[in-house]
């Protein structure tokens, strides 16, 4: 007698879709209901705050920037003088710490700027799964907050679906039958 096992399928997948920063919806691009693919775009957030930081970021490090050309300069005529005993061994590492400092303030501002751009990113809000949206909780115009209690949409996958059923055990041989 064949037995039976059901065959392997993944789970349905169902996603709680919530705002990973805190901002105003300015768009929303989906509806109750609507089948999305992975990707598609949901909601936009309110992003000048952050475009203003990355802006202000930017003008840091430019500035950061100069700031360390001119140390570098600094460095190499520093050298060139203390080759000819011009200059003292105390200035040359003082314009090498100087050096460092400013290489240190560009790799931060690297850093802050990749974090700004990171930020900026979680103003567009998409689906990170294919299937069908539940009742969409928000509208332009409501503030949302970062990974606040009440989901802006759930996504529920569709494809593949699961069933799981019960049936009685006088039934088991008429199924085995159909099958």
């Amino acid at each position: 007698v064949p037995v039976m096992t059901p065959a392997a399928e993944p789970p349905i997948a169902s996603v709680e879709v919530k705002s990973r920063i805190d901002s105003v919806i300015m768009e929303q691009h989906a509806q109750d209901g609507q089948f999305v693919e992975k990707g598609d775009l949901l909601f936009s957030l309110d992003d000048r705050e952050i475009k203003a930081s990355i802006a202000r970021d930017e003008a840091a490090m430019a500035q950061h920037q100069a700031v360390l050309e001119r140390v570098q300069a600094d460095l190499e005529r520093t050298k060139t003088l203390v080759s000819k005993q011009t200059a003292s061994k105390q200035t040359l590492d003082q314009v090498i710490a100087d050096a460092r400092a400013a290489e240190a303030s560009v790799a931060a501002d690297r850093a802050v700027l990749q974090a700004d751009r990171l930020t900026l990113s979680y103003t567009t809000i998409i689906a990170p799964i294919a299937g069908r949206l539940g009742a969409v909780g928000v509208t332009p115009g409501n503030l949302v907050q970062e990974n606040g209690d009440v989901a802006l949409v759930t996504i529920t996958q569709m494809q593949p679906i699961r069933v799981s059923f019960t049936l009685p055990d006088r039934d088991i041989d008429a199924l085995r039958t159909a099958l």
